[in-house]
């Protein structure tokens, strides 16, 4: 799926696609400079799918992490599914197959397994300390609302 232009809109890919190595992706537009392993939600507007500053809200949304820099206003492919190594959170403490989920608008562990529940987006695969700040995590290519507890 490629990206056309009509008019002044931009339009991106409206679904993750599977690269064919397990890695799930989106196109999409960046709302701002976005950092290369730092995940954002990736929403749906009037131009396709663009991204958004992780906050605490009710809207449903993917969880995506950019494999490079990408500059303002620029599309490109965001990783929403497959192994995801090193992306960066708060320093968290987690043990290998724990869920992480969004809450607060924020990583945080589940500290159990994964479920699906809401929030839910990812298995963590590298136990990790309290030092760490980033995570190890298998991304699930699916839409979230961020959890309320």
């Amino acid at each position: 799926m490629s990206v056309f232009t009509r008019g002044t809109n931009l339009y991106t890919t409206m679904r993750p696609i599977e690269w064919g190595d397990g890695t799930w992706v989106m196109q999409v537009q960046a709302h701002g400079v976005l950092t290369a392993k730092q995940p954002y939600k990736i929403i749906y507007n009037q131009h396709g799918c663009i991204t958004a500053a992780l906050a605490d809200d009710e809207n449903y949304f993917y969880v995506g992490v950019p494999f490079a820099a990408v500059a303002s206003e620029a599309i490109d492919w965001i990783q929403v599914g497959g192994v995801c190594p090193s992306m960066i959170v708060a320093a968290l403490t987690m043990t290998a197959g724990d869920a992480v989920k969004m809450y607060d608008g924020a990583v945080v562990d589940t500290t159990a397994a994964f479920t699906g529940a809401v929030g839910e987006f990812g298995i963590c695969y590298t136990s990790t300390t309290g030092a760490d700040d980033v995570l190890d995590v298998i991304l699930i290519p699916e839409r979230i609302r961020q959890a309320s507890s």
